[in-house]
Formats: structure tokens, sequence, C-alpha cells
């Protein structure tokens, strides 16, 4: 049991640290995620030497405040860098989506509102730059 300890206590210091912040700071959300007032920093410092027992409601709530899996806190501290870093890029990966979600339903709408004025005055398109033209036809093709 003890080098569950340790192996728990390793990684919840490697989450923290990761996350940048002290033991107070942890104590202090782990506290709040299990629904109570406070939790003494030197819990955090025992638990992460591998001196204390780590609760299952613990290892829960430190998912929580990590966000991560439970069963992150359980497995080797190689893995807990690994798996660190997964979660940064699928982080930045949604961020990017969400950002080009966005960027496509601004082009769609701009493409709709140059048609439409297009449509009803084409000469215009013959005072658009050529690059303005070309740009116009080939983001019309995807849509």
């Amino acid at each position: 049991m003890q080098a569950v300890r340790q192996t728990v206590g390793a990684n919840v210091a490697t989450y923290r640290e990761l996350a940048g912040i002290s033991q107070a700071e942890l104590a202090s959300r782990l506290a709040a995620a299990m629904g109570k007032d406070r939790m003494d920093p030197t819990t955090i410092t025992r638990m992460e030497s591998g001196k204390r027992p780590t609760t299952v409601d613990e290892i829960a709530a430190l998912a929580t405040v990590f966000e991560i899996d439970s069963t992150a806190l359980l497995a080797p501290s190689e893995d807990a860098l690994t798996y660190f870093a997964l979660r940064s890029a699928v982080d930045r990966l949604k961020t990017a989506s969400q950002q080009r979600d966005s960027a496509e339903e601004r082009i769609a709408q701009s493409l709709r509102e140059v048609n439409s004025i297009l449509e009803a005055t084409p000469n215009l398109r013959f005072r658009l730059k050529p690059a303005e033209v070309d740009l116009i036809d080939r983001l019309r093709a995807p849509f």
C-alpha cells in the first residue's frame, strides 16, 4: 500500500505544480470540492510525501480540482506529465476548433452579404481588385 501512497502523492504534487498552485491553495480548493470549510495545508504535504493515505473521496475531489480522470492519480507519475501534456494539447485543439467554427460562420455571413450585393449590382464586381475577386471565388467553393 505504501507504493500506492507514493504514486498518488507524487501525482498530486506533479499536477499541483503543473497547475501552478501552492499546497495551501490546493488544500483550499480540495476542501471546497469536498464540501468542507477548510483543510490544513499540511494534509497536502503529508499526502504528497506518501505519509498519509488518500481517501477515495479525496481522489475524486482532486480529480475535479485538477480537471482530470481520477485514474490519472493512480498511474505512474511519468504518465501524469504525459497525460497533462495530452490534456493541454486537447484543450488547445478545442479552442482552435471553436475559433475555426466561429471564423467559418463569419466567412459564410460575409459571403452571403457579398453575394447579395453582387446579385443586386453585378457591375460592382469589376470595381474589385483581382485579388479580392479571387478571394471571393476561393471562399465560395466550400460553401
